[in-house]
């Protein structure tokens, strides 16, 4: 989150590195989302008998974590195509507030679907939580 915060004010100053930087992190980040989004249907089998999960709880989690791949993967992409498009050239600054957004946006699903896993891994208040619709 500190490293998120700190991209987002240094785009806001328009500094052209800094910019060229957060989108170069948007792109890391979101190819770090590939491994652990494709890596959840096994670690599901694999935590589900052990922990007595239902499985309303872990759709939850899994629907979530879809939402925040999806943004990510997005994010990432756009981030790429603005770097080999603007590669030699001043960064847009609509393009770049399209990529704050969309990093925003995509901070909070995946902020969400870190949640419905806490709520997994917790099972004292898994109970709370068992009529809760998001």
């Amino acid at each position: 989150p500190r490293i998120g915060r700190a991209v987002h004010v240094h785009l806001l100053k328009k500094s052209d590195e800094i910019c060229r930087l957060a989108l170069w992190t948007f792109v890391l980040s979101s190819l770090s989302a590939v491994p652990v989004y494709f890596t959840g249907e096994k670690a599901e089998h694999l935590v589900q008998p052990m922990l007595n999960l239902s499985e309303a709880f872990i759709e939850r989690h899994e629907e979530a974590g879809e939402l925040g791949f999806v943004l990510a993967c997005v994010l990432g992409l756009l981030s790429g195509w603005g770097l080999f498009r603007y590669r030699s050239a001043r960064l847009n600054d609509r393009f770049l507030t399209v990529c704050m957004i969309l990093a925003l946006a995509c901070g909070a699903a995946l902020v969400r679907a870190g949640g419905y896993g806490g709520i997994l891994r917790h099972s004292e208040i898994q109970a709370d939580w068992k009529d809760y619709k998001p």
